[in-house]
């Protein structure tokens, strides 16, 4: 089925909103306009590291949902694809400079949506 604009606005809203938890603050977000059967998954997430693109495509049952389960879908789609990239640089190189940089990404976008303080 095709989402619709508002839908599409919807989502994207959420995404980026909340991308910046995961470390994802400088990477463009896109959602697929078509949904399809995605098996047992209600999302998934591809991650292009280089362009810094995250595609997420919806299941037609996604749209179906309640608010509540949508949002946390989509933050779950958001890890995957955070996880996806600590790995794949990881494969590259040295893993304890990108556990680093990834814990730093993630310690950064809490701080961003609230204020750290004892």
């Amino acid at each position: 089925m095709r989402l619709k604009t508002r839908q599409i606005t919807k989502y994207l809203k959420f995404l980026n909103k909340h991308k910046t938890l995961v470390g994802f603050s400088d990477w463009n977000t896109f959602i697929g306009i078509k949904t399809k059967k995605l098996n047992s998954a209600l999302a998934t997430i591809i991650c292009d590291s280089l362009e810094k693109t995250m595609m997420i495509k919806l299941s037609d049952e996604f749209v179906n949902l309640k608010n509540s389960q949508q949002a946390n879908i989509l933050l779950h789609e958001l890890l995957h694809g955070r996880v996806s990239v600590m790995r794949e640089f990881q494969e590259k190189g040295d893993n304890i400079f990108f556990e680093e940089m990834f814990v730093n990404d993630i310690v950064r976008g809490f701080e961003m949506h609230k204020q750290l303080k004892f």
